[in-house]
């Protein structure tokens, strides 16, 4: 059972860098049109959306729902931290305490279920 809840750690790390491979093509310019498409980040970057839904789907049949969903919004604290890191992005107060938020719902629904 553990293998499974080490697998949807991953699919969380693989869907934070995917959205920074999304967001570093969004932020370059291109030439033409279907360059903003058909370019490794953006082709990477959907390539492991798509692991990671298959991912989920493994670690659904064999955790549960609620015991993947609950790890799914480190998603969010993971992406946070990488825009700081990679893209110099800056931690407000309002983002500090959204993450504040997300880990505390993550402990309340753990101590209490």
């Amino acid at each position: 059972m553990i293998i499974f809840y080490l697998i949807a750690v991953v699919n969380i790390v693989l869907s934070a860098v995917s959205q920074a491979l999304l967001k570093k093509s969004a932020l370059k310019t291109y030439e033409k049109p279907v360059q903003e498409y058909l370019n490794p980040l953006v082709i990477g970057g959907y390539a492991l959306l798509g692991i990671t839904l298959l991912l989920g789907l493994v670690c659904y049949n064999r955790i549960g729902y609620l015991g993947t969903v609950v790890l799914e919004p480190g998603a969010y604290i993971l992406v946070l931290l990488i825009g700081r890191a990679v893209f110099g992005e800056a931690l407000t107060a309002r983002k500090a305490a959204g993450m504040a938020l997300i880990v505390g719902g993550i402990l309340v629904f753990h101590l209490t279920g």
